[in-house]
C-alpha cells in the first residue's frame, strides 16, 4: 500500500490514492495588491483585508468580516477575492514559506499580499488537505524544491506538482472530524497555558517588588555583553549552501528554549558579515519586526 499510515481505523483498507496539488484545488495567487501609505489605513469595517502571514496564527483562520483585529487597507482598482470557509491559505515566500491555515469561519473581500496564495475549489476534505500541508513530508518536499537564500520562494506551478495521498472521501470525512476535534482540545490546553503564564509573570512581579525594595538597576548591569546579529549577503551562494553554523532567525524564537533552527550559514559567511557565534545559555532576543519575542538558546 502507498502511504496508508499504520495506524488507522479498522473499517477501512485498501491504498491511499497519489494526486498532484493542482489537481485537488486551484491555486490563486497575488491579485492587485498595491503597497499603501499610512492615508490608506481606514476604520476596522470597511475596504478589504489585506492578507498576509502575518495574519496566519495557527492551523485555522477564524477572522470574520464583523470581528476582526487586524487592520483594513484601502486600495484603489485593486480586485479582491473573498475567501469562504473551507479555503486554505498557503505562505509561498518569505521566513514563513510552507505555514498553512484553514479558513475556519467567512471573510470579507481581500486582497492578497504576493507572499501568500489560497486554494480554493477544493475537490477533497478541504481541513483534512490543510493538515496534510502541514506534514513533515509535505513539508520536506518544499524545502527541496524552494528557490533564494535569505528570501526562499516557492513557485506556484512548483506548488501545483507537490504529490499528496489520500485515501478514499468516508475515510477523508472520519480523519478531518478526529483531527479537528484534537485541535480543538489543543486550542483548549493552550488557552490553559496561556492563563497560567500570565500568573506566572504576576508572581515573579510581585517578587521582584518585594525583593528589590524599589531600588532601580542599570539593564546593562545584568549582562557581560550584547550586541545585534548580521545577515551574510544573501546573493553570494557559498556563505550558505552547505553551512554547518545555525543561523537564527525571528520565527526560530518561538518557544522558551531554542534547541532547533532551520537555517545555516558557513564559515566564510560568518567572517564576511557582522554575524556572530552566541554562547550557549544566552538570552537572545528580537529588537526588530517580532519585538519582544524571546528565547534562551541551548
Amino acid at each position: 500500500m502507498y502511504d496508508v499510515p499504520h495506524l488507522r481505523f479498522p473499517e477501512f483498507s485498501g491504498e491511499w490514492e497519489k494526486y498532484r496539488l493542482c489537481d485537488v484545488a486551484s491555486i490563486v495567487g497575488r491579485i492587485g495588491f498595491r503597497g499603501y501609505t499610512t492615508n490608506d489605513i481606514v476604520t476596522k469595517g470597511k475596504g478589504a483585508i489585506a492578507l498576509s502571514p502575518t495574519n496566519i496564527e495557527n492551523n485555522k483562520l477564524t477572522y470574520d468580516k464583523d470581528n476582526t483585529y487586524i487592520s483594513f487597507y484601502k486600495y484603489e482598482e485593486s480586485p479582491e477575492i473573498m475567501i469562504k470557509q473551507g479555503d486554505v491559505i498557503f505562505v509561498k515566500t518569505g521566513s514563513t514559506v510552507g505555514k498553512v491555515a484553514y479558513v475556519d469561519k467567512l471573510i470579507c473581500k481581500t486582497t492578497l499580499n504576493p507572499q501568500v496564495v489560497v486554494l480554493k475549489d477544493i475537490q477533497c476534505d478541504n481541513y483534512l488537505l490543510s493538515v496534510l500541508m502541514s506534514t513533515n513530508k509535505f513539508q520536506n518536499a518544499i524545502r527541496k524544491i524552494i528557490v533564494g537564500g535569505a528570501v526562499p520562494t516557492l513557485s506556484q506551478a512548483a506548488m501545483g506538482d507537490i504529490v499528496v495521498t489520500m485515501p478514499q472521501a468516508t475515510e477523508q470525512e472520519k480523519l478531518s472530524k478526529f483531527i479537528s476535534l484534537l485541535d480543538d482540545r489543543i486550542a483548549t490546553q493552550n488557552k490553559i497555558i496561556e492563563k497560567l503564564q500570565s500568573l506566572i509573570k504576576g508572581i515573579v512581579d510581585e517578587l521582584m517588588t518585594v525583593l528589590l525594595k524599589g531600588e532601580l538597576y542599570p539593564f546593562a548591569s545584568l549582562y557581560i555583553k550584547a550586541g545585534e546579529g548580521g545577515t551574510p549577503t544573501t546573493s553570494v551562494s557559498k556563505y550558505y549552501s552547505g553551512g554547518s553554523i545555525p543561523f537564527i532567525k525571528i520565527d526560530d524564537l518561538s518557544q522558551k528554549y531554542l534547541t532547533s533552527n532551520k537555517d545555516f550559514i558557513t564559515e566564510l559567511g560568518m567572517q564576511k558579515s557582522s554575524a556572530w557565534l552566541i554562547p550557549s545559555q544566552s538570552v537572545i532576543y528580537s529588537n526588530g519586526a517580532t519585538i519582544g519575542a524571546i528565547s534562551i538558546n541551548k
